[in-house]
């Protein structure tokens, strides 16, 4: 009768008890990413008012991060708590095994893997690119920021920056300066906007491209909406840009020797509000998987041209120097290690999508099993254990599987899925010894 009735008056029980904590500790966790947002956005020169729907626009892409953590809230202090008042050990003399008592925490975590595994490639992307394309927000909303002091605007993905030292009614401002990277040799007064580059092979530029510094003693700021682009009317203008042609040019440092500078009483600045360009991050999992097969046939192109290029060595006596075919070489080498990184970017993605929702399962999993081992009179010792094996272990794990991926080229799967594999095996070893005791 035991074995009828009292397991779902315990999962109601339980349940109750998980879904509360794991309700509280995910209000806990995003009430502190919004406070961490709100502390970057206040430092910027935005207020509350401004970066508070921003804010509330960005915590989906934040509950991939905080769902695991919470998940291991719940598991361990409501284990925990189960054991510290000697429950686990009436649910067991009645005739219970510790797999009724862990069932509930299993379907939980299950319903939030599956949950995970089915938005990750879909929603997570989307998620994610609204979180990261903050100035396409602030930008719209620069009209309604009013009267204020020191603010900044980032403008490209290429660290451009605007700085003011007052704005008035949201369009006047007062000691503008600007840092923007503009292509050599093709400086442009009338708009900053005239040339693209691929933004995937712009990023594995080696030779980064000094940036331009523009000065104004004040501005008028314009947001076009439709066109989706901010200009700057600049006035009193000192414009000081990097001239290759006068001076040597440091390729590690990215500098040249000589600048040049200009003087304007009056210029128009525009660029676009932030970029458009998505990043692997950014991707869906299907359009991840259609770059993956691109950028595999460039790699093998490329391959084949390192192989057929490839230069013979040189006698002692014979001159140093690079001919035309080693600098063919040289430039399909630079773009083969090009490739192998796209494609490992493109591979951690999708298996860090996936690492993030498995580890829903593994933290959850985790938390009971702590909770009856230590069985300890307290139960914040199973949360610290589970802290502790999740920070220490889980994370470097992910972040060192991650960087293997990209520059080393290992396996994708074996490598971000090691932390869950850890965890899952230390679950699985200390919960046969909770069956078998």
């Amino acid at each position: 009768m035991l074995t009828r009735t009292a397991p779902r008056t315990l999962y109601r029980y339980l349940l109750r008890e998980l879904l509360t904590i794991f309700g509280l500790g995910l209000l806990a966790l995003s009430l502190l990413f919004m406070l961490v947002l709100g502390i970057q956005a206040v430092q910027g020169g935005y207020s509350l008012r401004i970066i508070l729907p921003w804010i509330i626009e960005s915590l989906p892409y934040s509950l991939y991060f905080t769902v695991p953590l919470s998940i291991l809230v719940a598991s361990t202090l409501g284990y925990g708590r189960f054991v510290a008042d000697r429950e686990y050990t009436a649910a067991i003399s009645s005739g219970l095994s510790p797999f009724h008592v862990a069932m509930p925490i299993i379907g939980i975590s299950s319903i939030l893997c599956l949950i995970g595994f089915a938005t990750q490639g879909t929603v997570l992307p989307d998620a994610h690119y609204k979180q990261r394309n903050i100035t396409r927000y602030l930008v719209k909303q620069l009209e309604h920021l009013g009267d204020s002091k020191k603010g900044k605007l980032q403008i490209d993905k290429e660290d451009g920056m605007v700085y003011w030292d007052e704005i008035h009614g949201g369009r006047q401002l007062r000691g503008v300066h600007i840092e923007k990277r503009l292509p050599l040799g093709a400086i442009s007064f009338g708009t900053t906007d005239g040339s693209k580059v691929d933004a995937e092979d712009q990023n594995e530029n080696p030779l980064p491209i000094p940036a331009t510094f523009i000065n104004a003693s004040s501005a008028e700021l314009l947001v076009d909406q439709r066109q989706e682009l901010v200009s700057l009317s600049l006035f009193e203008v000192a414009v000081t840009y990097p001239n290759p042609d006068k001076g040597y040019l440091f390729p590690e440092a990215g500098l040249t020797k000589f600048h040049d500078r200009v003087h304007f009483n009056e210029i128009t600045v525009q660029f676009p509000i932030n970029e458009k360009t998505k990043r692997e991050s950014d991707w869906t999992n299907s359009e991840l998987a259609e770059k993956l097969l691109e950028y595999r046939e460039k790699l093998a192109h490329f391959d084949a041209e390192v192989t057929r290029l490839a230069p013979q060595k040189k006698t002692d006596l014979e001159e140093p120097k690079l001919t035309e075919s080693e600098s063919e070489y040289a430039e399909a080498e630079r773009w083969l290690h090009h490739y192998k990184r796209r494609v490992g970017k493109a591979q951690s993605e999708i298996w860090f999508r996936r690492a993030l929702a498995l580890s829903v399962l593994a933290f959850g999993l985790l938390g009971f099993p702590l909770a009856i081992t230590f069985r300890h009179h307290h139960k914040m010792v199973p949360f610290f254990a589970g802290i502790v094996l999740v920070v220490g272990v889980y994370y470097p794990l992910l972040l060192l599987g991650e960087a293997l991926v990209k520059n080393q080229g290992l396996p994708a799967p074996l490598c971000m899925m090691s932390g869950n594999v850890i965890l899952l095996l230390i679950s699985g070893y200390l919960g046969g010894r909770l069956l078998t005791r």
